[in-house]
């Protein structure tokens, strides 16, 4: 058996053979998605045909989930090769927020790379300069 919990109680799930035979055998358990970030604990417990049993130590993961960029908006609505175009995105995560980067490009090959500032909250942005057309 595969038991494992986030600290509100241990959930049991029956392992599956993976390869082997009844005394060398390698097992599957799929411990399910948590929907959240979370610290994962879990065990596995083992009985052999003569009910002795035995149980692994206690291991553990942390569930980090990446960033969510959102509401990504440009002004003006139309940009043209004369004027900035300012880019706005609200940028989430619940460990926190180290450093938002804003990558443009003219082809779709090279890109240019800068900083977006935190303006209020979680709404980042920055300006692409004019690119010289019109």
């Amino acid at each position: 058996l595969l038991w494992y919990g986030n600290g509100s109680g241990w959930t049991s799930t029956v392992m599956s053979l993976v390869a082997g035979n009844e005394t060398n055998a390698t097992y599957r358990g799929d411990i399910p998605p948590t929907g959240s970030e979370t610290t994962m604990f879990y065990y596995i417990e083992v009985f052999d045909k003569a009910s002795n049993s035995n149980a692994s130590i206690t291991e553990n993961y942390s569930t980090n989930y990446p960033p969510m960029i959102t509401n990504v908006t440009y002004i003006p609505q139309y940009p043209n090769g004369t004027t900035m175009a300012t880019i706005y995105a609200n940028v989430t995560d619940a460990e926190g927020i180290s450093a938002v980067t804003l990558y443009y490009s003219t082809d779709g090959t090279i890109y240019t790379s800068t900083p977006m500032g935190n303006i209020s909250g979680d709404m980042y942005n920055s300006t692409i300069p004019p690119i010289g057309f019109t």
